[in-house]
């Protein structure tokens, strides 16, 4: 009797944990998604708006150089792009993880989260530069 307890109490734990760690999940992608919908917003509605009819719109900024990468504007939309990849593959990947390492799965996540805000931030450079 006394390890049949024991046994529903340790399923009960794993029961707990999963849904604390579903949730992180849940909220880690979630905000990661909203950064990456901030970034197309930010590239579309801020620059895409201004730069649609140039024939050439820089994308790099160099302190040394100066604008040493120009592209067309469609070229704009690379990094949001790249953002979206990266949140797919990181949500297939943690997604997949999620069953056996549960430290690995937060890695991807707090990863995750913190490209998609080095994405934003340099979307917000090339659009500093073309205003």
């Amino acid at each position: 009797m006394n390890k049949l307890i024991v046994i529903s109490y340790q399923i009960n734990k794993l029961k707990n944990s999963v849904k604390i760690r579903g949730w992180f999940i849940f909220a880690g992608f979630g905000l990661s998604l909203l950064i990456n919908l901030a970034t197309w917003a930010l590239i579309y509605f801020r620059l895409f708006t201004i730069v649609k009819d140039a024939t050439s719109v820089p994308l790099h900024y160099n302190v040394y150089f100066g604008i040493d990468w120009i592209g067309t504007p469609i070229d704009v939309f690379v990094l949001p792009i790249i953002g979206s990849a990266v949140f797919l593959v990181n949500f297939i990947l943690a997604y997949m993880i999620n069953v056996r390492e549960r430290l690995m799965d937060y890695v991807v996540i707090i990863s995750t989260i913190i490209i998609q805000l080095f994405i934003l931030l340099a979307s917000l450079f090339v659009v500093l530069i073309n205003l």
